[in-house]
């Protein structure tokens, strides 16, 4: 599996690796799982050398791409009803 489909630079690839490990110690799910969970949320590629995406956290992003955008993950620590976005996708 070629890792992140729209990395344009070191930079980029390294920081969607960062990502891909921060959701496998939290969720434990499999590295093959990760990476395309990160490569369906990015549909186009990182076109700066600083992309505005670099301006969150690892966990972040993790937890934003594992829950979905809109889950407000951030206010549900806890919360029973929070779940991840399906995967592999169903479009």
């Amino acid at each position: 599996m070629k890792k992140f489909r729209y990395a344009t630079t070191e930079e980029a690839r390294e920081f969607c690796e960062g990502i891909m490990i921060e959701m496998i110690k939290l969720f434990n799910i499999s590295e093959e799982e990760a990476w395309g969970r990160v490569n369906d949320f990015w549909k186009s590629p990182f076109k700066e050398d600083y992309d505005i995406s670099y301006h969150e956290t690892f966990n972040y992003w993790a937890n934003t791409i594992y829950f979905g955008k809109e889950a407000r993950w951030w206010k549900r620590e806890g919360d029973p009803t929070l779940m991840p976005v399906p995967y592999p996708y169903q479009n």
